[in-house]
């Protein structure tokens, strides 16, 4: 890993970049694989307050981007 301080603080001023989840897990990932974090896969759960929605899940792999489900 040769510099995962420059993602750190990317993360610590406010992950700038994008307005979707998706981009700022999608831009968060190719910052940590530049950085040399050997990467194939990510996966972030986000429990919701919508009345008909419980969470979602947002998966990242480094062939076909974030896909996004929910849990109704």
């Amino acid at each position: 890993m040769s510099d995962i301080r420059s993602v750190v603080d990317w993360l610590i001023d406010g992950a700038r970049f994008g307005s979707l989840s998706e981009d700022v897990l999608a831009e968060l990932c190719r910052r940590m694989a530049d950085s040399g974090v050997p990467l194939w896969r990510v996966a972030v759960f986000v429990n919701t307050l919508h009345p008909d929605v419980i969470g979602r899940a947002f998966i990242w792999q480094v062939d076909t981007g974030v896909k996004i489900t929910e849990a109704q």
